[in-house]
């Protein structure tokens, strides 16, 4: 599992998406959220991610999303191995 620090400038680009991805707003960090992903890869210019979908009926745990890498501010590994 990985957690996407992402600016929030970005769920304004997706439409509707937005209301299916897993994430959260932070109030210490109020210009930016974090994204629970599957996997996250860096293939520039984007971040290739599989973004948790709160649709639980969705045969789709997860939804890929390209993410433009200027807008990414970290990306962390939290597998517990």
């Amino acid at each position: 599992m990985t957690i996407v620090f992402v600016d929030k400038k970005w769920l304004d680009t997706i439409g509707d998406v937005r209301d299916r991805l897993v994430f959260r707003d932070y109030p210490t960090h109020p210009t930016h959220i974090a994204l629970l992903a599957l996997r996250a890869k860096n293939t520039f210019p984007f971040v290739e991610a599989e973004v948790g979908n709160k649709m639980v009926s969705d045969e789709r745990p997860f939804l890929p999303t390209y993410i433009p890498h200027s807008l990414v501010s970290a990306m962390f590994d939290v597998t517990n191995e």
